[in-house]
């Protein structure tokens, strides 16, 4: 009677311990189960998902309507590019210093009073499709108090390319100095990274 007892002990004791692990086991697939479905509705959602990863991951915005001047193969290439397709969403990503871009498609979108305005203003700031930044930077968008000559722009050529303008110093009664230049090219991300990048280090006086 008592090797009976003994072992109907030892089988309730291996009946627990298989319990314990059946529930670790359990909770395990709930919480794996969880991440899979919430990963699946971001997926198939219609909405953008907005990026997760810290700001410094992410090198410029933007903002383009349709296909622009950037190719699709390019644009997926390049993670570190957040894309906007609304003017909310663009001035979103706005809140710490990112290289602001605005394909030729997108400049009606823009509200060029909120362009002139800090701290948005001291960012680097890029047209994506036109090589002249005159055009762009005092026709186009009327920035940065720019000054110049009459241009007839039916007569020059002003695509394709891309145009960067960034206030290196400001100080009151002095005026701007800046960062005002036009690129006669085929634009990639890459070409405009390579001028946005190093500009988002840039020391900048501003009084």
């Amino acid at each position: 009677m008592q090797s009976v007892w003994i072992e109907f002990k030892q089988r309730k004791s291996l009946l627990h311990i298989s319990s314990a692990e059946m529930k670790r086991y359990f909770l395990l697939i709930t919480l794996l189960t969880f991440l899979l479905l919430n990963s699946c509705v971001q997926l198939s959602s219609g909405t953008p998902v907005k990026p997760t990863g810290t700001p410094s991951l992410y090198k410029a915005v933007y903002l383009t309507h349709n296909l622009g001047a950037l190719t699709v193969d390019d644009i997926n290439a390049h993670p570190e590019v957040i894309i906007s397709t609304t003017f909310d969403d663009f001035k979103s990503h706005a809140v710490s210093k990112i290289a602001l871009w605005v394909d030729k498609n997108a400049v009606n979108m823009i509200d060029k009073n909120w362009l002139n305005l800090p701290p948005q203003k001291y960012f680097p700031l890029v047209i994506v499709g036109y090589n002249d930044p005159l055009y762009c930077f005092r026709d186009t968008l009327s920035i940065g108090q720019i000054e110049g000559p009459y241009v007839d722009w039916s007569k020059e050529e002003i695509e394709p390319g891309f145009c960067v303008w960034m206030i290196i110093k400001e100080i009151s009664d002095e005026g701007i100095s800046s960062i005002f230049r036009g690129y006669h090219q085929t634009p990639t991300i890459q070409d405009i990274l390579d001028v946005t990048n190093p500009l988002l280090e840039e020391k900048q006086d501003i009084q």
